[in-house]
């Protein structure tokens, strides 16, 4: 290619059709160029006279073609397995959220069993973080609660058995 951009050798016909009017010819570089349905990487290698003068350019042209399909493929490749791992991390997060959790929603079931009055409800934890810790504190609370509301029981039922064998002294009797 001389100075003005037009093509004076070629070892290929179809530089021949190229429009170089409108590239840098001067520079060294490279070009992706589509022609029909082939992709081709061009490199410009600018040729200077022993002063430094411009005199001619020489195009090295290749189908990158196939290249460009195989990178392609690749970026593909490399969304795919990005939105794996992506989905992998979602799930795991997930998977975390609900394993923390888990004894928080048990908690909240034994407090409302409790404000119910209900001291049976026995609740169950593997878990050992700070919640976990809440819960069995709160196991513990629901068993002393439970043997006090007994010891009450029994000391009533006592109260009431002496109650009754005592000779009526003009008290109004227990019920």
């Amino acid at each position: 290619v001389n100075p003005q951009g037009e093509l004076t050798f070629t070892s290929d016909e179809a530089l021949g059709k190229l429009d170089l009017s409108t590239q840098d010819l001067g520079t060294a570089g490279n070009m992706m160029l589509e022609e029909q349905d082939r992709i081709y990487s061009t490199t410009v290698l600018p040729l200077k006279s022993g002063q430094g003068e411009h005199i001619s350019t020489l195009l090295l042209r290749f189908d990158a073609t196939e290249a460009a399909k195989m990178r392609s493929n690749v970026v593909f490749a490399e969304v795919v397995a990005g939105l794996v791992i992506l989905g992998i991390v979602i799930l795991a997060i997930l998977w975390q959220m609900n394993h923390a959790f888990r004894p928080l929603h048990k908690s909240v079931s034994a407090m409302q069993a409790l404000a119910a009055g209900d001291l049976s409800q026995e609740v169950v934890c593997e878990s050992s973080n700070e919640i976990a810790e809440m819960l069995k504190g709160m196991v513990e609370m629901r068993m002393r609660l439970r043997m006090i509301v007994e010891q009450l029981l029994v000391n009533t039922d006592a109260l009431q058995t002496v109650a009754t064998s005592q000779p009526k002294r003009g008290y109004p009797p227990f019920d």
